[in-house]
């Protein structure tokens, strides 16, 4: 069983090699690097849907923003033509910061085969599309972090331990000193403390992509011990106490009518440590971690919740039903 990873997100990020970056394109040559790309897509991608943002009401771009299908600065951009196509497990987000970011996200799947799943789609693009490629910096992005493979690996962890035993500073100082990047991931609550971390690749330039993606897996498999350890500490000293508060969160999650989005993620997280310490075992981490990204402050699965007490509602019944 898994333990603190809940999601792993790897994106390769290319420019068409005859064009300035999007930020420096017109809104007609912008336009013509999105069919171009669109239908390179279409010719090694089946059944794919392609999101149009130009348009688009901003009530639609802000759903597909928070179902992680396109960026902030995508949702914002009003100068430029820009999309998303979407297939049955990969993102194709076009003219964002980049002209072309392949993302592919997996909540079980090892990184090695999330990479080997797009170096592959990769491969078929490349010789259609062109891609900006110089001989000692490598592939060139518009991000200066970015400049080299053009890789940025992102997994979300969840560490209730190392936050409870107050580590997590210091674990934060320890990961940035090897080259990586450890926040807390933004959830869109009003108080962002809690207990989902991001943990990330800071730069690609200099280091192959199996360099990367071996040294993320070393990296999680150091704060896994250290979180394994954190959680041993804090079973030996609250003892009852520990388990009370995560039987409570499920008891909630399993019964109550009205949680708001706040609340709900405070449950989740608590529910989820109860699994992981062998506590609860009627309901799994897997079961649990798709959950956090489907409800949002204003969406469940993509769909517009009221505001107030009838979406507190509709939330809490969501709740009852996964875990009934």
């Amino acid at each position: 069983m898994k333990t603190s990873v809940v999601k792993s997100t790897i994106q390769l990020s290319r420019n068409m090699d005859l064009y300035p970056f999007p930020a420096g394109l017109t809104f007609d040559a912008s336009a013509e690097v999105e069919a171009e790309i669109i239908r390179k897509i279409e010719d090694v991608e089946n059944d794919v849907m392609v999101h149009s943002l130009v348009g688009m009401e901003e009530d639609a771009k802000e759903r597909l923003y928070h179902e992680g299908l396109i960026t902030y600065h995508m949702v914002r951009n009003t100068i430029r033509s820009s999309a998303v196509v979407t297939s049955s497990n990969r993102q194709y987000r076009i003219n964002g910061d980049d002209h072309l970011e392949m993302v592919v996200t997996s909540y079980n799947e090892d990184l090695l085969e999330l990479w080997n799943d797009l170096l592959a789609v990769e491969q078929q693009l490349a010789p259609k599309l062109n891609f900006a490629f110089d001989l000692k910096l490598g592939y060139l992005t518009s991000r200066i972090t970015e400049i080299g493979t053009g890789l940025k690996i992102s997994v979300v962890l969840h560490l209730p331990g190392i936050v409870r035993t107050g580590y997590v500073k210091k674990l934060i100082q320890a990961v940035h000193q090897v080259g990586f990047s450890l926040k807390e991931y933004t959830l869109g609550l009003k108080d962002e403390a809690h207990h989902y971390y991001e943990l990330s690749n800071s730069v690609t330039i200099g280091k192959s992509e199996i360099e990367l993606i071996e040294g993320m897996k070393e990296l999680i498999e150091r704060i896994e011990k250290k979180e394994s350890d954190a959680l041993e500490t804090l079973r030996s000293a609250q003892d009852k106490v520990l388990e009370d508060e995560l039987f409570r969160a499920y008891g909630i999650v399993q019964n109550a009518r009205l949680i708001s989005y706040e609340e709900s993620i405070e449950l989740l997280s608590k529910v989820r440590l109860g699994v992981v310490l062998g506590l609860i075992d009627t309901t799994t981490v897997e079961s649990i971690d798709p959950l956090i990204f489907m409800i949002q402050p204003h969406l469940i699965e993509g769909r517009q919740l009221p505001i107030g007490r009838k979406g507190e509602g509709i939330r809490a019944e969501y709740l009852r039903m996964h875990f009934k």
